[in-house]
């Protein structure tokens, strides 16, 4: 809380005025009270509740007491601008102290806004060295945390938690350096539930409005390009965070052992992906695998087919199951043994071994 109390103030100081004005004012007081009655900003005080933000909406509340009944003008400097000002003004604010306590002393409120960075300072109108009292208005900032909450073909899902020292407005995502993100959401006043959130910093204004991204991307760090907008629209911050999550850690594979009919050998093969912290790997559905042989299989029809439909060429994959389970066909008609390299979108090859046994004598 920031408060000053003002000096007293008597009939004498309009004659510091000098001249022919502060003889025509030395009846009068300072407050528009009679003659012989003090002037009504006497004993009054102007307090400001906390400092602020620069972001153009987040109100700051200012209290000005005194004498039950009075209506005094506060005017603020420094760019910033009251809610509900005075007629023709941005600036100035007429407030009325009620006596709620019925004591005989009043009190009002106003509320200050500010898009510029630095201290307004707020004052009464009939004097500005009359009970002034700074307003620090911090710039918009914000920071970034993750935390991985699933997998995708290749990649981790993390989700984001951007976390702003205003609860008001929203943030775009204009380019982020590795995968994709979700490209804007609204500022809340509430933490997402489950995520981390970024710790607060030392100095300026805490964490007062999180924003919620989900960010999909093969590596543990990456660059993103964030903008905030306040609650009219206006772009106050461009700023870049840096995303710091967990590596895919790739894939479990594995072979059943191959079922042979006189029409075909069949393998399949399961692909799970791999624990990655807390994260406890579940059957990589719908992945897309590349297969080769060595040696390399001199007929075309050395693979059959698989229960996906794809020979697992280049440009014809193998796809997994919702199971994450694949089945391939090998002609029996080729016996021998072959290194099997399977490779999973985004992942690693991984060895395995082919045996077409020889076919029965007659």
């Amino acid at each position: 809380m920031n408060r000053r109390d003002p000096p007293g103030r008597t009939h004498g100081h309009v004659l510091a005025l000098g001249g022919a004005l502060g003889l025509a004012l030395a009846g009068c007081t300072l407050g528009g009270a009679d003659e012989g009655e003090g002037s009504p900003y006497d004993d009054a005080v102007i307090e400001v509740m906390e400092d602020g933000v620069a972001d153009g909406v987040t109100p700051v509340e200012v209290e000005v007491s005194g004498s039950a009944g009075a209506r005094l003008t506060v005017v603020v400097g420094g760019g910033a601008s009251f809610l509900q000002p005075d007629a023709n003004t941005t600036n100035e604010k007429t407030v009325f102290l009620a006596d709620e306590d019925g004591d005989g002393t009043g009190s009002g409120t106003a509320f200050v806004t500010s898009r510029n960075e630095g201290v307004a300072s707020v004052f009464f109108k009939v004097d500005p060295l009359l009970g002034p009292v700074d307003i620090s208005f911090y710039p918009v900032r914000m920071a970034a945390a993750t935390r991985p909450t699933g997998f995708a073909p290749g990649m981790l899902e993390h989700g984001v938690c951007v976390a702003l020292n205003t609860a008001a407005g929203k943030i775009e995502v204009s380019e982020v350096s590795i995968g994709t993100i979700t490209t804007s959401a609204e500022i809340s006043a509430t933490a997402p539930s489950g995520l981390d959130c970024p710790a607060e910093e030392e100095g300026g204004r805490p964490w007062a409005g999180y924003a919620e991204l989900e960010w999909i991307s093969p590596a543990a760090t990456a660059q993103a390009t964030v903008r905030y907008m306040n609650a009219e629209g206006e772009t106050l911050l461009s700023d870049t965070l840096a995303l710091a999550g967990v590596q895919f850690a790739g894939y479990a594979v594995s072979a059943a052992d191959p079922v042979a009919k006189p029409s075909f050998v069949s393998i399949q093969v399961t692909f799970t992906y791999a624990d990655v912290g807390s994260l406890v790997g579940i059957p990589a559905a719908g992945i897309e695998v590349e297969q080769r042989f060595i040696p390399v299989p001199e007929a075309e029809d050395f693979v059959l087919g698989s229960s996906s439909g794809g020979t697992g060429a280049e440009n014809d994959p193998l796809i997994a199951g919702a199971d994450g389970k694949v089945t391939v066909f090998f002609n029996p008609g080729y016996p021998g043994t072959y290194a099997w390299f399977v490779t999973p979108q985004g992942g690693s090859p991984e060895q395995l071994t082919v045996e077409i046994p020889e076919p029965p004598a007659d």
